[in-house]
């Protein structure tokens, strides 16, 4: 996180937007990213609570990401 944002959490606003746009698009999240990963594991049941639906990676998930990380997908 660069300095001069100092104090603020954009982070957890990043990712709190992200969450609850999933909700509203009714999209699973799967969780691939080490931030939203930790955030779900602390907040997942109040995710879960306000409509989220969210599960774990599998290895085709992460091979996905690899893919088009590579251009490949």
């Amino acid at each position: 996180m660069c300095q001069d944002f100092g104090g603020r959490d954009l982070i957890a606003l990043l990712v709190s937007k992200a969450l609850t746009d999933s909700i509203r698009e009714n999209v699973t999240v799967v969780p691939l990213c080490p931030v939203f990963a930790r955030h779900l594991r602390v907040h997942g049941d109040e995710f879960v609570a306000n409509g989220g639906v969210f599960r774990q990676p599998i290895p085709d998930d992460i091979g996905v990401i690899t893919r088009a990380a590579l251009g490949e997908a």
